[in-house]
């Protein structure tokens, strides 16, 4: 049971539009919720961020301009995503897109 107040609670919602021509919506992906990993501190440039052993249960982004990450094989013989270049804490961690990965195939280790 809700309390009764002396104030109304009022909500309200409201319409947008958009110019469906306007590049920055027509080249857009639309919007939507991103899920992902990111960095919480500041990450040198050839950092090991998790190795296959202890990564988190989550795909990575996908970048073909400018991916922050890539996957290499250890000396173990494991794979690990490392930093290609310094990550801004709050930067979303991403890997160079592939084609073989849409077609539902793997990289090797260490090809990307």
């Amino acid at each position: 049971v809700i309390p009764s107040q002396k104030q109304p609670s009022v909500s309200y919602a409201r319409d947008f539009r958009f110019d469906l021509n306007a590049a920055c919506i027509r080249d857009s992906k639309g919007m939507t919720n991103v899920d992902g990993l990111y960095a919480t501190s500041d990450i040198e440039e050839g950092t090991i961020i998790f190795t296959e052993n202890d990564m988190p249960e989550c795909e990575l982004h996908r970048s073909s301009t400018d991916p922050n990450c890539e996957v290499v094989a250890l000396d173990d013989g494991s794979s690990a995503v490392v930093s290609m270049k310094a990550i801004t804490a709050g930067e979303f961690f991403s890997v160079l897109d592939s084609e073989s990965e849409e077609e539902g195939e793997v990289d090797p280790p260490g090809s990307t």
